[in-house]
C-alpha cells in the first residue's frame, strides 16, 4: 500500500514559562505540523493532532495561527472532513500533539503502552506536559501497540522510547520511498525541567497554570483502563533506535520539522 503524506501547518508557540525569567534556556518560535495519510483506497489517517492554544503552559507563553490554519480548516482545504479520518496515530501524548483528538469521535487511536503505563509514574510537575482532558475522553478509543508494529499495510510504528517513555516513530511508503516521520524523537528537554526550580511549580499551580494539572481521579483512571486491556503488567519491549530508522528510508520529517515551511508540501 502507498500513501501520500501530506504535512499539515497547525501554528507555531513560543514556551515562557515565568514572567521576567524564563527557565529555559532560549526561546524560539516552534512550528507544528500533523501529517495526513492519503491511501489509493480513500483512507485518511492522521499522525497527531496539533495543539490547543489554552493547553500551552507557561505564564507567558504565546501562539500564531490563522484562521486556515486551524485543524479542522486545512483539512477542509485537502478536502477531508472529521469523519472522513478512520485513525489517527499519536506518536505520544505531550499537549502539543493530542489538542485535536476530540475533533475525530469515531477514528481508531495507536497509542504504545508504554506512554500509558508512564501517566501513572509522572512527577506531579510533567503533568502540565500531559493534557489530560485531551485525551481521557478517547481512552476507551486506545488501540495499544508493545513495540514494532505493522499497524495497516505500509505504515509502521517503532517504539522507540525518546523523549517520552512510549514515544514511536511512524515510517510510512510512499511512491517516492518510504518516509519516517519521527514526531519529537530529535528532543530530549530533560535538561531543560532540571533548571525549573521546585518552587516555582508550586507557585505556578496556585496561580496560573491551576488548570494544567490533572484531577485526582485522573490516575485511578487510566489504570482501570490498562487493567480492562490487561496492559499494566506488559514488559516493555526493546526500543527501536531513530538513527537506525532514519537510515532505512528515503525522507524524514519531524513534528516542528521548520523545514516544511518552505519546502514540498507532499510526499
Amino acid at each position: 500500500m502507498k500513501y501520500q503524506v501530506i504535512p499539515i501547518y497547525n501554528g507555531s508557540f513560543i514556551i515562557t514559562l515565568a514572567s521576567g525569567k524564563n527557565f529555559f534556556k532560549k526561546s524560539i518560535k516552534i512550528p507544528s505540523f500533523v501529517f495526513l495519510l492519503k491511501s489509493p483506497e480513500g483512507q485518511n489517517i492522521l499522525i497527531d493532532t496539533g495543539f490547543e492554544p489554552s493547553s500551552l503552559p507557561g505564564s507567558k507563553s504565546t501562539y500564531e495561527r490563522k484562521p486556515e490554519e486551524e485543524l479542522v480548516n486545512a483539512l477542509h482545504n485537502q478536502g477531508i472532513y472529521p469523519e472522513d479520518i478512520s485513525a489517527v496515530i499519536q506518536t505520544h501524548l505531550h499537549w502539543d500533539h493530542t489538542g485535536g483528538i476530540s475533533y475525530f469521535p469515531k477514528a481508531q487511536i495507536f497509542v504504545q503502552a508504554g506512554e500509558v503505563k508512564e501517566l501513572l509514574n509522572l512527577p506531579l510537575y510533567a503533568e502540565t506536559a500531559f493534557c489530560a482532558r485531551h485525551f481521557m475522553p478517547a481512552l476507551s478509543r486506545f488501540t495499544l501497540i508493545n513495540g514494532q508494529k505493522e499497524i495497516l499495510p505500509g505504515i509502521e510504528v517503532h517504539l522507540t522510547g525518546v523523549h517520552t517513555a512510549g514515544h514511536q516513530v511512524v515510517t510510512v511508503d510512499t511512491e517516492e520511498g518510504k518516509i519516517a516521520i519521527l514526531g519529537d524523537a530529535l528532543f530530549d528537554y530533560g535538561e531543560w525541567w532540571k533548571n525549573i526550580p521546585e518552587e516555582f511549580w508550586e507557585k505556578y499551580r496556585q496561580g496560573r497554570g491551576k488548570d494544567k494539572f490533572w484531577p485526582p481521579s485522573t490516575r485511578e483512571e487510566i489504570k482501570n483502563f490498562l487493567l480492562s486491556r490487561q496492559a499494566l503488567d506488559l514488559p516493555s519491549p526493546s526500543p527501536a533506535s531513530p538513527a537506525q530508522i532514519k537510515k532505512e528510508c528515503k525522507y524524514v520529517v519531524h513534528s516542528h520539522d521548520v523545514r516544511l515551511l518552505k519546502e514540498q508540501t507532499s510526499f
